[in-house]
């Protein structure tokens, strides 16, 4: 039979192997799940600077529109103008 001591040694050891396999797992999903999260802010961040980007296309695009609006009225009056 063996002496509790030795016994107590045993469990000791197996706990501690536990423990350490848990922790191992734990900080591996931890590292995983934060290149995860790395990911998801740079996804979010070249979002973002692609809205932003169409956002000011849009913008300039109006601005384009009403000015070609602008030059055909303009365009209009002179072709009146030479017609009297």
């Amino acid at each position: 039979m063996r002496s509790p001591a030795r016994l107590a040694a045993i469990v000791c050891a197996a706990a501690a192997a536990v423990w350490w396999h848990h922790r191992t797992v734990r900080q591996t999903l931890t590292d995983s799940e934060m290149a995860r999260i790395g990911e998801r802010a740079a996804h979010q961040q070249t979002a973002a600077h692609l809205l932003t980007a169409l956002e000011e296309t849009a913008a300039r695009l109006d601005a384009a529109l009403v000015l070609a609006d602008a030059t055909d009225v303009i365009n209009r009056a002179q072709a009146r103008r030479e017609e009297f």
